[in-house]
């Protein structure tokens, strides 16, 4: 089923929703989207995992901080190593 599709169905069904779960389901999609606004979806792990745009920050900002330290694998280093591969 494609996006489109499942867009349309869900539309649909909006319409047929009595009062008592369309306020349920206002809450929780209003929840959804304030947390995307707040820290959105950078991307998703090999695994799957999704990946938060704050969550990545940091791991950049460590990875920079590394860096900056000399914490980092020279191209003949890395060649090297990959001859033990």
């Amino acid at each position: 089923m494609t996006t489109a599709d499942m867009r349309s169905d869900v539309s649909h069904w909006l319409d047929e929703l009595d009062d008592h779960f369309l306020v349920a389901l206002h809450a929780m999609v209003g929840t959804y989207v304030s947390q995307q606004k707040k820290d959105p979806i950078f991307g998703y792990d090999a695994d799957g995992t999704v990946l938060h745009a704050e969550d990545m920050k940091s791991v950049y900002a460590a990875e920079v901080a590394g860096v900056k330290r000399g914490d980092y694998l020279s191209i003949d280093d890395f060649e090297k190593q990959s001859e033990t591969w």
